[in-house]
């Protein structure tokens, strides 16, 4: 029994606990439902606006109900930003964007934006013409990039050889970005499609044009060649074997023009300098650009020389000298042509060489030469030196084996019983270059030879030269002479000219008349022929007159007309300044054989006397420009 009372004991003891439990978890309940339930709203006391009595607002209880604070919204992620060029940073338009299993592009101003990308998040950015670029994204907001273009690799070819073109220039017309080939002709440049590239290089052509998105572009350059011709700005006619110089950075080039006045460079550098000086015109400087067309033609002013001749006896007289000079300075004129060495071989200077020396050729009573070129000099004068060539008694004196003999081993004579020196033989040439290179260095501008030829007067018939003489041998050893001349003189810095026979120019170019003297053969090697067309030299019946002389213009024109014709060299005539064979020569004839010269457009006109007295009168008054300056 008292074991069945503490069993019910117990069991009414674990009843009595749940019950118990039960009834702390309905009161939780109750209490959880109370703490949630909003509060109702506190109305508030009305204030009377009518009565200034009014009682004042009460204050609520400190026990009424307070509002909860609201549960926070979770934030959803935004990743946004900017994609902008790295090195001009400008918006780039049209990037791809990608993060995760998102895809967006950029607008106009390069941004964009994507929702929901849960960071840390592997990012990809990529656009045309620009590297791919991975990053990852933290939760930074905003989250801009900068793209690095796309680089691409250039090749430089020379267009002919193939070959590699070192040093070239690749460069980025858009973004004005430059690269230069290596040694293998090849630049890494940045470059979008559609941009565009221009490749160059010294010596070459520029090529232009517009990306098509390749990874390697091969681009052959033609090289970049100048052409063109020279012409007198005179006579319009082009000018043969003339030198020109190309100068670029530390280089210096030359090459001479033809016989039709053309010349050619190739791979010529832009910005580089065609430079031409030649004797009688006035030096040109030609920069080479991208805008000159690849032919080109160059005129050159010539220099007009007007001058008288000053005998070699007037020498002796300096007051004389100086009277000419005085009119040189009065008029058009510009030039005088003074004997150095005489058709006896003097000189007016003292000479160096042996047989100068032994023969005494220097006449030292003559006026000082230094203090006539600084006369020149100071006054602008052209000083012209007249040697006297093969017509030299001296020479025959001092080297009788070198002197022209008869064939019974006696010298020969000419008309004035004066010998000659053998044109064939080279010492005679040779000595003659060496007085020319000694007047030269004295500081004149120009050495005129008179008598290149052969003997034409005396007993021609009974001479003896050693070897047959033709004409083509005669002709060949007067060239000769001229050729050896020029080049010892141009070396110089000086000019030279050779007088003719008038009638050299007209005979036929297969005839000599003897004497060696062929203008197609001689003018190539000067710069000014001066035919002596004096219209009293002429003999009756030359061009259907009487008397030639009585017609100046005429016999002068046509003779340079004639001699224009064989020759593009410059023409400089000798004009007659005296009267002869009774035809007096008066200011309307020197002034008609002026006339004659200037119609034929020769590059000035020289008079002669053998005394040295002119007209004034002839020559117009000076022009305060009208003194050329020497080309350096």
């Amino acid at each position: 029994m008292t074991g069945i009372i503490k069993g019910l004991f117990a069991r009414r003891n674990v009843l009595v606990g749940i019950g118990a439990f039960c009834v702390l978890v309905v009161l939780a309940a109750i209490l959880l439902s109370a703490a949630t339930r909003p509060a109702p709203p506190v109305e508030p006391i009305p204030t009377n606006t009518h009565t200034p009595e009014s009682t004042p607002t009460e204050t609520a209880s400190p026990t009424a109900t307070q509002t909860p604070l609201p549960t926070p919204t979770p934030t959803i992620p935004v990743l946004a930003g900017r994609v902008v060029d790295l090195d001009s940073r400008v918006p780039i338009a049209d990037a791809q964007i990608a993060a995760e299993e998102q895809r967006t592009e950029t607008d106009a101003e390069g941004r964009y934006s994507l929702i929901g990308v849960a960071p840390p998040a592997d990012i990809s950015i990529h656009a045309a013409g620009y590297e791919k670029r991975e990053v990852v994204w933290r939760g930074e907001i905003p989250l801009d990039v900068a793209l690095e273009r796309e680089r691409i690799i250039v090749w430089l070819r020379d267009d002919q050889s193939g070959s590699s073109i070192v040093g070239g220039t690749v460069h980025a017309v858009d973004s004005a970005t430059t690269s230069q080939t290596n040694t293998w002709g090849m630049a890494l440049i940045a470059l979008k499609p559609g941009e565009t590239l221009r490749a160059a290089a010294d010596g070459y052509a520029d090529l232009e044009l517009v990306y098509d998105g390749r990874k390697q572009v091969y681009l052959f350059l033609k090289p970049y060649a100048i052409q063109g011709t020279v012409r007198d700005a005179l006579t319009e006619d082009t000018i043969p074997d003339l030198r020109i110089t190309l100068r670029s950075h530390d280089q210096v080039r030359m090459t001479t023009t033809d016989q039709d006045g053309a010349f050619r460079f190739s791979h010529v550098p832009l910005t580089s300098t065609l430079v031409i000086t030649a004797g009688g015109y006035i030096s040109l400087t030609q920069v080479v650009t991208a805008s000159l067309p690849a032919t080109i033609t160059l005129t050159l002013e010539p220099l007009i020389y007007k001058g008288v001749y000053i005998p070699f006896g007037l020498l002796y007289a300096p007051e004389a000298v100086y009277g000419i000079l005085d009119m040189v300075d009065r008029t058009e004129l510009n030039a005088i042509v003074v004997d150095v060495k005489s058709d006896r071989g003097r000189l007016a200077y003292q000479s160096e060489l042996e047989i100068a020396v032994q023969g005494e050729a220097y006449a030292p009573e003559v006026m000082d030469l230094n203090e006539l070129l600084r006369a020149c000099k100071e006054r602008g004068i052209y000083a012209i030196a007249r040697l006297v060539t093969f017509k030299d008694p001296i020479l025959a004196k001092v080297k009788p084996e070198w002197a022209i003999t008869r064939k019974s081993g006696k010298l020969y004579l000419d008309g004035e019983e004066l010998p000659w020196g053998d044109p064939y033989k080279q010492e005679v040439r040779d000595y003659n270059i060496g007085i020319a290179k000694e007047v030269a260095a004295l500081g004149f501008d120009e050495i005129q030879f008179d008598y290149i030829r052969f003997p034409s007067d005396g007993i021609i018939s009974d001479i003896e030269y050693g070897i047959t003489s033709t004409r083509e041998t005669r002709t060949a050893a007067i060239a000769q002479f001229c050729e050896e001349a020029h080049a010892a003189l141009s070396a110089m810095g000086v000019m030279t000219s050779i007088d003719i026979f008038g009638l050299v120019t007209w005979v036929d170019t297969d005839w000599d008349e003897g004497i060696g003297q062929r203008l197609v053969d001689l003018a190539r090697h000067v710069d000014y022929v001066s035919p002596m067309v004096y219209p009293s030299t002429y003999a009756s019946g030359h061009m259907g007159y009487k008397e030639p002389a009585r017609y100046p213009y005429e016999v002068v024109s046509e003779s340079l007309r004639r001699a224009k014709l064989q020759t593009k060299t410059k023409l400089r005539p000798w004009l007659q300044h005296y009267s002869l064979w009774g035809v007096e020569y008066g200011t309307k004839e020197l002034l008609a054989q002026k006339q004659a010269a200037e119609d034929a457009r020769t590059h000035g006109w020289l008079f002669w006397n053998a005394g040295g007295v002119y007209n004034e009168a002839v020559f117009a008054p000076a022009e305060p420009t009208a003194t050329p300056t020497k080309a350096p």
